[in-house]
């Protein structure tokens, strides 16, 4: 996916000043935007996403097609009558942006046409399902529910999964089924996905494909929060800072996003596993902070360090309550008060974490952000950015 901008005088992200203007000067702008994006290549230093743009594109100029609102047209080297000949039989969208999907190896559609005013990720991720986001080479673990538990994690410990789906073996279906566990079709739209990961506190739900009856048939993967940012979030985000003024200039402070107090934590003097393990399930945790007797930050431990270290101790998993807690934390990345919300996202990304702890500048936690808190931020934005925008 990439996102284009209108060219108009002079200025990338320029608002059209007139929604009601003719076809012909419509065409005469769509001129314009393909002129800038066969110039785009010259500029030196051009970012990987501005030069996956100007390869996608350019490709698709110079004698091969561009299908735009359902009208495919060969585009080749014609001279100046025959290009108006065909810009009359083309209207483009009087919007400020474009988002373009390569289909195939030589045709690219419109994914989403929207202007300024308008929240960039409700139109972007309610115009992908999630079966655009299954991986090429998808894999899911599946595990009877008669298995016993330390058997269980032992698999999933060895399949190199963080979730697997449990199964009833002899009626061939998903127990999650006839729970109230979140599963989706591979039909149903991102952003509504997003909506029932933030409404469920889940990491992961599962994506079905569906018969021509609409009925679940087979897994198809596991969709996580990750997923969705890395495939939607940070590919609106890269290519323009007016796309997302309140990710890209709002820090952590300023817009509340994440928990600010009760921050739970455990003493790493004195902690054992067996004490983090309560916590975890007692608060419905991804993971805790490790601090000194001063409360500053040393680390964290999550339910992974917890699960790996039950396979080291797989002849009598018991032994892990007495677990020093120095002996199993990780030292991860932190953020800053002062971190915008974009460089929270980064962080997280670069992590195997849900989850980011914020220190002051005495290196003592103040808060916790995870995907879950940016997606639900993102999620109701979508008036404010308009507010943002109009005002």
């Amino acid at each position: 996916m990439n996102v284009y901008y209108h060219y108009h005088d002079d200025s990338i992200d320029s608002a059209h000043s007139n929604s009601a203007e003719s076809s012909q000067k419509n065409s005469k702008r769509f001129n314009e935007f393909r002129q800038f994006m066969k110039g785009r290549k010259n500029i030196e230093k051009a970012s990987p996403c501005d030069q996956l743009t100007c390869s996608l594109l350019s490709e698709s100029i110079s004698g091969r097609k561009i299908s735009l609102e359902r009208k495919v047209f060969e585009i080749k080297e014609r001279d100046e009558e025959r290009d108006k000949t065909l810009s009359r039989r083309f209207s483009v969208p009087e919007k400020d942006y474009v988002i373009l999907r390569q289909s195939r190896e030589r045709q690219l559609h419109v994914v989403a046409a929207f202007d300024r005013h308008t929240d960039p990720y409700k139109q972007y991720m309610q115009s992908l399902l999630c079966y655009d986001l299954a991986p090429i080479h998808g894999s899911a673990v599946l595990i009877d529910g008669d298995l016993p538990m330390r058997k269980s994690l032992l698999a999933l410990y060895q399949s190199g999964h963080e979730a697997a789906i449990v199964i009833n073996s002899i009626a061939h279906n998903a127990i999650g089924t006839e729970s109230n566990y979140p599963m989706m079709k591979s039909s149903h739209n991102v952003w509504d996905t997003a909506r029932l990961f933030c409404l469920n506190h889940v990491h992961r739900i599962p994506i079905f494909q569906i018969d021509e009856n609409d009925l679940f048939t087979d897994i198809l993967y596991m969709l996580s929060l990750r997923r969705i940012f890395c495939e939607t979030i940070v590919k609106l985000i890269e290519p323009s800072f007016s796309l997302a003024p309140h990710l890209k200039h709002r820090t952590l402070l300023d817009s509340g996003i994440g928990t600010w107090k009760n921050i739970v934590t455990v003493i790493t003097s004195n902690a054992c596993c067996g004490e983090v393990i309560e916590k975890l399930l007692t608060g419905k945790l991804s993971c805790i902070a490790v601090v000194n007797e001063r409360n500053m930050l040393l680390g964290k431990i999550s339910k992974n360090e917890i699960m790996h270290e039950l396979v080291e101790h797989s002849n009598n998993y018991l032994e892990i309550i007495n677990v020093p807690v120095k002996n199993v934390y990780r030292v991860p990345p932190f953020g800053r008060p002062t971190h915008t919300v974009y460089e929270v996202i980064a962080l997280l990304l670069s992590s195997n974490d849900q989850c980011l702890f914020i220190v002051d500048c005495n290196q003592r936690v103040v808060a916790t952000v995870a995907f879950i808190d940016i997606m639900d931020y993102i999620l109701n934005s979508s008036e404010i950015h308009h507010e943002i925008n109009v005002g």
